[in-house]
């Protein structure tokens, strides 16, 4: 049986998801202003946030966070 690979295609942006956060730097405030998102890019991912999202609260002192699973 033969696989064929898969090769991601991306368009725009792409995002990912760090294990460590030591040696990455923050973008500075000059850097942020040039980034621009599209409203309709901002849409889907809010869309996605909130359809695979959940609120818990771990603790009945603590606050709530959002949990993407």
């Amino acid at each position: 049986m033969m696989f064929t690979p898969i090769i991601p295609l991306c368009v725009g942006i792409m995002f990912f998801a760090a294990r460590s956060t030591k040696g990455v730097t923050h973008l500075s405030s000059a850097e942020r202003i040039l980034i621009t998102i599209p409203d309709y890019i901002k849409d889907i991912l809010v869309g996605v946030l909130l359809g695979d999202a959940h609120i818990v609260r771990r603790y009945s002192t603590g606050n709530s966070i959002l949990v993407y699973a």
